[in-house]
């Protein structure tokens, strides 16, 4: 039976929640979820983050690596959905794109393997 990619990337996504620092008893507060597909982590992007890390742009490698790899997240403005575009997530600012990009190297090893170990959804959304 056939499979639409599409389809199998949104069935692939790994649920990663943004935190806060711990604070001095270690509790962490939960911003908000990104949603990764590491099946999207693909030559292209590879190519994309390179060609850009040579002028050292921040906030332009930034949106490379999570416009393609973060499929969703639950951030809203004035209760509408935030789209993932280059312009919003350049909107977020340095720290906190620098905390998606963690979310997703918690996912995604930079050198090309995924590091989750089942093909399963995350199931929550």
């Amino acid at each position: 039976m056939p499979v639409e990619l599409r389809d199998l990337f949104e069935k692939r996504t790994l649920a990663v929640p943004i935190k806060s620092k711990p604070d001095a008893t270690g509790a962490q507060e939960t911003y908000f979820t990104v949603w990764v597909s590491p099946d999207k982590f693909t030559k292209q992007v590879v190519l994309d983050i390179q060609a850009v890390t040579e002028g050292k742009d921040s906030f332009e490698i930034a949106e490379r690596i999570i416009v393609p790899l973060v499929v969703r997240w639950d951030l809203t403005v004035d209760g509408q959905p935030y789209e993932i575009t280059g312009e919003n997530v350049a909107a977020l600012g340095l720290a906190l794109e620098e905390a998606v990009i963690e979310a997703i190297d918690s996912v995604i090893d930079f050198s090309g393997k995924a590091r989750a170990t089942s093909g399963a959804g995350s199931g929550d959304g």
